[in-house]
């Protein structure tokens, strides 16, 4: 039980790392004084390899994440039956 208690949190930490490295993908969102959702407009000059790179490296946490998922609900089982 606690290699799922660590498993868990293991995979939490690599979530909040594609969080936290991929919220800038999608352009900058403001708060103005008064509440209202501002979107503003910047021009994005990174070079095209670089945006491949970052698009593989999320496609990458979300499969991994996914496949993370399925394991322990799989584990779960597995552990009610012969443990």
């Amino acid at each position: 039980m606690e290699f799922r208690f660590w498993a868990g949190w293991i995979f939490m930490f690599f979530g909040m790392l594609q969080f936290y490295f991929t919220q800038n993908i999608f352009g900058q969102v403001n708060f103005s004084t008064d509440k209202k959702l501002v979107k503003t407009d910047v021009v994005d000059n990174t070079p095209s390899n670089v945006i491949r790179d970052r698009m593989i490296v999320v496609f990458i946490f979300s499969v991994f994440t996914v496949f993370f998922w399925a394991a322990l609900s799989k584990l779960s089982g597995f552990h009610d039956y012969f443990c």
